[in-house]
C-alpha cells in the first residue's frame, strides 16, 4: 500500500512538503458478503447470511449488534464452532407493503484493530401478484 499526504510546516525553509507512506496492508478479517440487497414481493420474508472469519493472527469476538435506523430488518449472531472461530450473520425482513427499507448494522468487536463492522443492508418489497378471478 501507497499513500501520499501534503504536511505543511511553520517552517519559512520548508513550509509545505510531500510525505509518502508506504507498506504491507494485512487483513484483519474477511465479511463475505460485504453488503446485502434483498428483493421479493409484500409479504415474503426475505433472508441473507453473511459470514464473518477474522484472520488467524488477529483473532477477536462479536460482542453485539446495533441497528442505526428503525426498521424492519432483523440481524441474529451465530457462532460457528471450527479450528478457527467464526460468525454467522441471519439476516431476515418482511413487510406486508410495497415498500424500500435501508439499514447499517454496526457489530461491536473486542478487536482493538476493528472495533465496529458496518454492514450495510437494503430490502425491497414488490407488489404481492394478485389472483384473477
Amino acid at each position: 500500500m501507497e499513500n501520499v499526504t501534503l504536511v505543511k510546516t511553520n517552517d519559512p525553509a520548508r513550509y509545505k512538503f510531500y510525505l509518502k507512506v508506504t507498506g504491507p496492508v494485512e487483513k484483519i478479517m474477511e465479511v463475505t458478503p460485504a453488503s446485502v440487497y434483498l428483493e421479493g414481493k409484500s409479504g415474503e420474508i426475505l433472508s441473507s447470511v453473511i459470514r464473518i472469519t477474522p484472520s488467524v493472527k488477529y483473532p477477536f469476538s462479536l460482542l453485539n449488534i446495533k441497528k442505526l435506523n428503525n426498521t424492519p430488518i432483523q440481524a441474529e449472531i451465530v457462532q460457528l464452532t471450527g479450528e478457527n472461530p467464526s460468525w454467522q450473520l441471519h439476516i431476515k425482513a418482511t413487510s406486508d407493503e410495497e415498500k424500500g427499507f435501508y439499514e447499517v448494522l454496526e457489530i461491536k468487536t473486542d478487536s482493538k484493530y476493528k472495533p465496529v463492522i458496518k454492514i450495510r443492508v437494503s430490502a425491497v418489497f414488490s407488489a404481492s401478484e394478485k389472483v384473477k378471478p
